[in-house]
């Protein structure tokens, strides 16, 4: 069939550009085994389907126009090939008296050839060289048994005669069918299925034998699917001869005469009588004009796709309509394969050109809510620790003495440390556990939507969720509660020298005891010196007395101011905003450790996966341009056509 060469040429280049893309070496570069599996088997399927549906339209495009001869024996089939092309003794078919075609003879043209080449075409399809009297003798089966044969094909040199030269231009095909109704013809199917494969018929009728042609060519017509047809009288120098014709007195009575009894006779060749016509291969008689009617027929040389014409020829049309369904087969399956091709590659590409899957995991919705609730749960859990720490230190309050105060604080370290702050970093724990099972649900559905072999992804997810596992956070190092010693010796020792002084201080403190103090050891040492045995001194045990009255009362307050002088140190140890601070940064280390570990174990496949996924990512948007171009043209071509139509 005929058509612009660019179109063809346009789908060879889809098809090669296609195919470039699935070559061995371009399937070597995949690393992943999974992802070359998937690969392959959308080659075989798909690449394969659209390709071969590339192929089939190609060969379409490409296909001769079959111009066939059908007419009963010895009606000069074989005679009118020779007169139209002018064919001489080294070229021409077996023709005359007792001569009757009894296989299927093809005949193209062929500008590059200098000599005739014959074959025989068995009918399993095989092909083999034979010399040119050898395919006249089996066409006339004046030769041995050819019924191994299926057809025989002639390729003949154009030898520059007008004629063969458009049939080699127009790559149109010559098929001679078998005489209908002769000795040799046995096989109604098979003529009738050579007949479905033609782009047109020359229905061939000598001039004086429409009865008994009708018969044998009325059926052929009748099942020839709309075909255009041009019915030819031949032996057209004989009409004068026939009884039929007694009546006629020239060329047009005859020309009529003939109409009506082909109408008669062969009814359904009676409708393309419009281009009815008679000649003669021995004469010559209307063989240019023929040769016109023909090539008006099948001239599509200067009609390409795209080109609208008022007037577009019988054949033509047949041919468009064939490739208007071809077109649109192989739209239908590039739009499936581009569909297709979306599907494999969409749980196969990440979603970002620069991408790490790790990362995403991290950065999930779920993994987020739940670092989230992590931090806020944790936070709530540091305040109410704090309450509780605060609410344990004011037990110090309740101390009544020196040493069950510092009796309390030799345990406060141990107590806080493992009753109090346990319960704390119980609950923690429990929380990093939440967060690590949503980071194992993550990583876990990362692996499935990779395509890797099944094997490859149990060991990558045990390894991640082994290494999650074997996490953990020290929280000791943000709630461990460390006392100094050497601190608290020191506020006892303050306590104990504030007390032992404290008698002298309040004396100092109060001006009349003080006076009687010191006057009292005045008297004392005057009475003592004039023999009164110093009884002055009585007034300042008075004085002495009234200040050690007061001791247990200073005691009470050196022992409190002891106790808030701890208080404050102990409640200094747990400073809320420091635990704060340093939970979320240990939190967030802990957090880019486990980044870290994961991606460190897993990162040589997941990068080798990447890199396979954006070779592939590249393989499509390829592919994509490809498909677009071609799907646009084919568009076009649909349009033309069914404009041309």
């Amino acid at each position: 069939m005929s058509m612009e060469k660019s179109m063809y040429d346009i789908l060879k280049n889809t098809k090669n550009e296609i195919e470039s893309n699935f070559t061995p070496d371009a399937m070597e570069q995949i690393q992943t085994e999974g992802i070359k599996r998937e690969l392959n088997r959308f080659r075989s399927t798909l690449i394969k389907d659209v390709t071969c549906e590339l192929e089939h339209t190609m060969e379409v495009i490409q296909s001769p126009v079959f111009v066939g001869l059908l007419g009963r024996y010895s009606h000069g089939k074989s005679a009118l090939v020779n007169a139209l092309f002018s064919l001489d003794e080294t070229a021409k078919l077996p023709e005359g008296e007792g001569v009757v075609t009894s296989k299927v003879t093809r005949v193209d043209f062929n500008k590059e050839l200098y000599t005739p080449e014959a074959y025989e075409v068995k009918k399993g399809g095989v092909s083999s060289m034979i010399d040119v009297e050898t395919l006249r003798n089996g066409v006339g089966q004046t030769q041995a048994d050819t019924s191994s044969v299926d057809y025989f094909y002639m390729k003949l040199p154009t030898d520059n005669r007008d004629f063969a030269q458009l049939f080699a231009t127009k790559n149109i095909s010559l098929i001679d069918m078998p005489g209908l109704g002769g000795p040799y013809f046995k096989d109604q199917t098979t003529t009738k299925q050579y007949i479905k494969n033609l782009d047109m018929i020359l229905a061939i009728v000598k001039v004086d034998g429409i009865r008994e042609a009708g018969i044998h060519i009325e059926p052929y017509i009748q099942t020839s699917g709309g075909l255009p047809v041009i019915p030819v009288l031949t032996f057209g120098d004989q009409w004068k001869n026939s009884d039929l014709y007694v009546d006629c007195n020239d060329e047009d009575e005859m020309l009529q005469k003939a109409k009506s009894l082909i109408l008669e006779y062969i009814p359904s060749l009676g409708k393309y009588s419009t281009n009815l016509i008679v000649v003669s291969s021995y004469t010559g008689q209307n063989i240019n004009e023929l040769r016109s009617l023909i090539l008006n027929h099948v001239e599509v040389g200067n009609i390409a796709i795209g080109k609208a014409r008022k007037e577009i020829s019988p054949v033509y049309k047949r041919q468009v309509q064939q490739l208007s369904i071809e077109f649109n087969n192989l739209k239908n399956k590039i739009n499936v394969l581009s569909e297709e091709l979306d599907a494999l590659l969409k749980p196969i590409l990440p979603k970002k050109k620069e991408t790490n899957q790790l990362k995403e995991v991290f950065a999930s919705a779920k993994v987020q809510r739940s670092y989230r609730d992590l931090i806020k749960e944790s936070t709530a859990q540091i305040n109410d620790c704090f309450s509780k720490y605060k609410d344990y230190i004011n037990g110090l309050r309740s101390r009544s003495s020196a040493k069950e105060v510092m009796d309390w604080t030799d345990s406060f370290e141990r107590d806080a440390n493992n009753r109090m702050f346990r319960d704390t970093i119980e609950r923690l724990n429990c929380l990093f556990e939440e967060y690590k099972e949503q980071l194992k649900v993550g990583i876990k559905n990362m692996l499935d939507g990779m395509t890797l072999d099944r094997q490859k992804k149990i060991e990558l997810q045990e390894r991640a969720l082994e290494l999650i596992a074997d996490t953990r956070v020290e929280w000791k190092n943000v709630f461990n509660v460390k006392i100094d010693n050497l601190n608290l010796q020191t506020y006892y020792t303050k306590y104990q020298a504030r007390l032992a002084g404290s008698t002298f201080m309040e004396m100092l403190k109060q001006p009349v005891t003080l006076a009687m103090f010191v006057g009292g050891l005045i008297l004392g040492a005057i009475t003592l010196v004039i023999g009164l045995f110093g009884i002055g001194f009585i007034l300042s045990l008075i004085a002495v007395a009234q200040i050690w009255m007061q001791v247990p009362g200073l005691k009470k307050r050196h022992l409190a101011d002891l106790k808030d002088e701890i208080y404050d140190y102990l409640e200094n140890q747990f400073e809320i905003t420091d635990k704060k601070e340093h939970f979320s940064a240990l939190l967030e280390e802990k957090k880019e450790d486990l980044y870290q570990i994961l991606s460190e174990e897993i990162s040589v496949e997941i990068s080798e996966y990447n890199r396979d996924a954006f070779y592939l990512k590249r393989v499509k948007e390829h592919l994509d341009n490809v498909l677009f171009a071609i799907s646009e043209r084919i568009e076009d071509e649909i349009r033309n056509i069914n404009y041309s139509k």
